[in-house]
């Protein structure tokens, strides 16, 4: 007999032994399977489910979900949030390799037994999470550029005949947003090259083989040459970061080859554009972000802003150079979008003063009110996300001044400070500092506020 364990981090071990395949019930409170599974493996003596170890994680969202288990599915790539099978053996020697069951109320004793043997007998077809697959396996409005999904990996980039540049990325990772665009503009180049296919698929959204990306890091750019003997040895990207060097590198690389003189003048031309397009698409953003609060803005200006915007995002895929500059330029000095800044400035910070100034920093410590500093940088994932609770912190406590502090743009000050790591909050009283918190910690900084006023 063996049982039926609620999963907690002392088990980890048995997760991560070789001898047997650790068995994930996952479950929301009132399943009636759980029990059923539970009484089975207390009275068995069949040597399938005793050599196993079984644990049971509650998903229920409106109970004590079992962060463990939660983990665990993060780490071997289990949706617990859209799960369609419900019982998974995994072990965390095999990282990400997980064999999926869907299980109901009554219990077939049979078919559980059956389908563990495959498991440890090695004849199971493992779970993968996979984005669904377009029907033309292509980006949207992104010519010759391949969605890469889980589900097609072995169809697409095991293809002997072609050779497939895959990039592994992530939509939170700026290096992966950075070199986007270059790979985008190889692809269109390369379109009609039949059997070159340059592809990218979500880390995040798609199972992967670690045998083939063992590295850990994204971005993960690799070349599967074509030849059956070598796509299981796929080669690293170590190419210059530039659309340019991207199609030499592929060019020097692929079995397939292709007319470099024919395509690589296209690829000069973006890179020499490039500098001027990330500038103009920032433009852009920050304009779209601020038109987010347009309905408290004058229509007049909004209108006005909106027509530059549209113009520069038609100008930036033509990739029009001197149009771009030119509207780029309208856009910075347009009064319309200085007055939609102004507006947004104040939803989005409350009553937080932006510092611009060493002089404007030492002015405000002069204040016999409580200074409460918030030293940030835009790029600063966990600053974007502790904004808006610092701005409602200023209008909860009017008693105290808040100030922020990019540190890109002042780094004078930050270098005074003594600022090491973003976020961080300084606290200062009768312009001494008496308090400092590193990290996007909201209740500690909170606390030091209550504590100070």
């Amino acid at each position: 007999m063996t049982t039926l364990t609620e999963l907690d981090r002392s088990n980890i071990p048995e997760l991560e032994s070789t001898e047997k395949y650790a068995v994930l019930v996952y479950y929301k409170t009132g399943d009636a399977v759980v029990e059923e599974i539970s009484s089975l493996l207390t009275s068995t003596d069949d040597s399938v489910l005793l050599n196993a170890n079984w644990f049971k994680c509650c998903v229920h969202p409106e109970e004590n979900v079992n962060y463990v288990g939660a983990s665990i599915a993060a780490v071997v790539g289990i949706d617990i949030e859209n799960l369609k099978e419900n019982v998974f053996a995994v072990m965390l020697e095999e990282k990400g390799k997980k064999f999926g069951n869907t299980v109901k109320s009554p219990l077939d004793k049979e078919a559980l037994k059956t389908w563990l043997q495959s498991v440890q007998d090695g004849t199971a077809t493992p779970s993968i999470k996979s984005e669904e697959r377009l029907s033309n396996d292509e980006f949207p409005d992104k010519k010759g550029l391949t969605k890469l999904v889980a589900s097609a990996f072995d169809e697409i980039v095991m293809n002997p005949a072609r050779d497939v540049f895959v990039d592994i990325y992530a939509d939170w990772c700026g290096p992966c947003q950075m070199i986007a665009p270059l790979i985008a503009k190889v692809a269109k180049v390369l379109a009609d090259e039949p059997n070159i296919v340059i592809s990218k698929m979500n880390s995040d959204l798609n199972d992967y083989s670690e045998k083939l990306f063992p590295e850990g890091t994204i971005p993960n750019m690799k070349l599967f040459k074509a030849g059956a003997d070598l796509k299981e040895h796929p080669i690293k990207f170590d190419g210059e970061r530039s659309a340019a060097g991207i199609l030499t590198w592929l060019h020097d690389n692929c079995v397939n080859k292709f007319d470099l003189d024919k395509y690589l003048p296209i690829c000069q031309k973006y890179d020499d554009f490039f500098p001027t397009r990330l500038e103009a698409e920032c433009s852009v953003q920050e304009a779209k972000d601020d038109l987010e609060f347009k309905t408290k803005c004058d229509e007049g200006n909004v209108s006005a802003v909106e027509k530059i915007v549209s113009e520069l995002e038609s100008s930036i895929e033509e990739e029009d150079v001197d149009k771009v500059t030119k509207l780029m330029e309208s856009l910075r000095v347009s009064s319309d979008r200085e007055a939609i800044r102004v507006v947004a400035d104040k939803a989005r910070l409350g009553d937080v003063v932006k510092i611009h100034s060493q002089e404007e920093f030492d002015t405000n410590l002069k204040s016999e009110k409580l200074v409460v500093v918030d030293f940030t940088a835009q790029w600063c994932g966990p600053c974007q996300f502790i904004a808006p609770l610092f701005a409602s912190m200023s209008t909860t406590y009017p008693e105290a001044i808040f100030l922020k502090v990019d540190v890109d743009e002042c780094n004078e000050v930050a270098a005074k400070c003594g600022i090491q790591c973003m976020p961080t909050f300084q606290i200062y009283k009768n312009g001494a500092k008496i308090e400092e918190v590193q990290g996007a910690d909201p209740e500690t900084l909170e606390a030091l506020i209550q504590k100070h006023k």
